[in-house]
């Protein structure tokens, strides 16, 4: 089944495939806009990391395929998994950047691979997002540009015991972010 889901953005095409219970949906996101480059330094130290567990070759950038998100790039897992977050930081940060989500990713473009962690500023407390399609399609339009990455597997929620996987690949101009989802809620509209 194919659905336009209206947002932000504008209307989005979404292919929904159902089996049983379960489904995979499919979103084809905006082509990407890239923002600002903001230093190292101060983006690692949002998240409770040092400088030195930055990515080498990868700076943090802002990326909107539809709402800008903040691409953090760590040198590995292991920084992954020691990121602290806490609000007031993380909305200093954000804010002025007019960006969305702190994305910190563990990327190994070789393999297509990636890790990530996903926070944003709720109403007065950091929520960690288990799988955000909405930054997934900026992480592989970052990885396009810089490296010409065209697929990308990317798992998320791992640290707070809720995992995912989306599935991103490059559609022309424009990133596809693909994900299992299950059906929780079943509701209609009556007119």
């Amino acid at each position: 089944m194919s659905y336009v889901q209206q947002t932000h953005a504008g209307l989005q095409p979404i292919d929904v495939r159902l089996d049983g219970d379960a489904a995979r949906a499919s979103m084809l996101q905006e082509p990407p806009v890239f923002g600002e480059e903001p230093p190292t330094g101060a983006v690692m130290s949002t998240a409770g990391l040092q400088e030195v567990d930055a990515h080498p070759d990868f700076p943090p950038q802002v990326v909107s395929t539809g709402e800008p998100q903040l691409m953090a790039p760590v040198r590995d897992r292991e920084a992954l998994e020691r990121v602290t977050v806490a609000y007031e930081p993380l909305r200093a940060l954000l804010e002025p950047l007019q960006a969305f989500v702190l994305y910190l990713v563990a990327v190994d473009p070789d393999t297509g691979t990636a890790h990530a962690r996903s926070f944003f500023a709720g109403v007065g407390d950091v929520i960690e997002d288990p799988g955000t399609g909405a930054a997934a399609g900026p992480l592989l339009a970052y990885l396009n540009d810089r490296v010409g990455t065209q697929t990308l597997t990317i798992r998320q929620g791992d640290e707070i015991g809720r995992p995912s996987r989306l599935d991103c690949s490059w559609a022309g101009d424009r990133p596809r972010v693909a994900g299992d989802v299950v059906v929780v809620a079943d509701g209609h509209v009556a007119l």
